[in-house]
């Protein structure tokens, strides 16, 4: 299976009704993980720490329209503050943009360790 069919595959976060991450979050963080290492020849070290809904809406003020820094056609990024650090959140205003947000993922990720 090549880099865009697994990437296809990957479905988007599903809420509970309780606002917590179903099932599906640990299956989009296995795959997600499985593309990193993929992508790096099996040299994957770098950790990515995952953030529940509830930090992420705590962080951004649900999400407020005034914490709005830039709004895309494919996302809305937002600043906020998330254990006294100051945060950027992006947002994918479509569940079919799944497969950009994981190849946004894995090359951000990469680029965080580049000496450039």
């Amino acid at each position: 299976m090549n880099f865009m069919e697994r990437i296809r595959r990957i479905s988007s976060l599903i809420f509970n009704k309780n606002g917590q991450l179903s099932l599906s979050f640990l299956k989009n963080g296995g795959m997600l993980l499985d593309e990193l290492i993929v992508s790096c020849n099996g040299r994957y070290n770098i950790p990515i720490r995952n953030f529940s809904a509830k930090e992420l809406l705590r962080a951004t003020n649900n999400f407020d329209v005034h914490q709005v820094i830039l709004d895309d056609e494919f996302y809305r990024i937002y600043k906020g503050s998330l254990e006294e650090r100051l945060i950027l959140v992006k947002k994918f205003v479509d569940s079919k943009n799944t497969p950009l947000a994981i190849r946004d993922i894995v090359i951000t990720s990469q680029m965080r360790s580049h000496k450039n």
